[in-house]
């Protein structure tokens, strides 16, 4: 599972899954700091899934790109849990 970014100091992971994703962009219109856009990359779906955006500073972890995908494709997960 690709991960779109991972912050050590927050101690967090913001991930993807690419394949799950219908590329409704709901994650990416509503996200505040403009963190994720669009893919290049057409995924199984035949869609455009959300892609680190180069131009932003990068992901606060607010989590509400989670709570607006209909399809559990985008999730924070805490760093902690990975490194067992």
């Amino acid at each position: 599972m690709p991960a779109l970014y991972k912050s050590k100091e927050k101690g967090k992971m913001l991930f993807l899954q690419r394949d799950r994703c219908k590329a409704c962009n709901l994650c990416i219109n509503i996200c505040a700091v403009k963190a994720i856009i669009p893919d290049t990359e057409l995924n199984s779906r035949a869609g455009y899934p959300p892609a680190p955006n180069p131009e932003s500073k990068g992901c606060t972890y607010c989590g509400t790109c989670e709570l607006v995908c209909p399809d559990f494709a985008i999730y924070i997960t805490d760093l902690s849990l990975l490194e067992e």
